[in-house]
C-alpha cells in the first residue's frame, strides 16, 4: 500500500500532499513510505514523491500541522514534540516538560 500511495501522490505533483497527508494519518506510516521510496528510486514520479517526503519529514500529519511547526519555529519556541504519545493518545504537539498539549485540526 505504501508504494501505491507514494506513486499516486508523486503523480499528482504539488497537489500530492492532499493524498499523502490523509494516507499518513490513517493508512501507512512515514517510515513505510520512505522504505518504499528507497526501494523504487528512479521510477516515474520519483522526484516529485521525494519532494513530498521531504516536506513530510517533520512528521506533521497535515498541512495545518506543518504550518504550526513553522509558527513554533518562527517564534523561537523550543521543547515541543510532534506526534507525542500520552495516555493512549497521539497528541499533535506537546510540550512534555510543561505538560501542555496542542491539537491542530484541518479539513481532513
Amino acid at each position: 500500500m505504501a508504494l501505491t500511495v507514494l506513486e499516486a501522490a508523486g503523480a499528482l505533483g504539488a497537489e500530492g500532499a492532499m493524498l499523502l497527508d490523509p494516507a499518513l494519518q490513517r493508512a501507512v506510516g512515514f517510515d513505510e513510505v520512505c522504505r518504499a521510496h528507497a526501494r523504487n528510486l528512479g521510477r516515474h514520479g520519483g522526484p516529485a514523491a521525494g519532494r513530498l517526503l521531504a516536506a513530510a519529514a517533520d512528521r506533521a500529519a497535515s498541512q495545518a500541522e506543518r504550518f504550526m511547526i513553522k509558527l513554533l519555529r518562527g517564534a523561537g519556541l523550543t521543547g515541543w514534540v510532534v506526534g507525542y504519545r500520552a495516555a493512549g493518545f497521539v497528541l499533535d504537539f506537546a510540550f512534555p516538560a510543561l505538560r501542555v498539549a496542542i491539537e491542530v485540526d484541518d479539513w481532513a
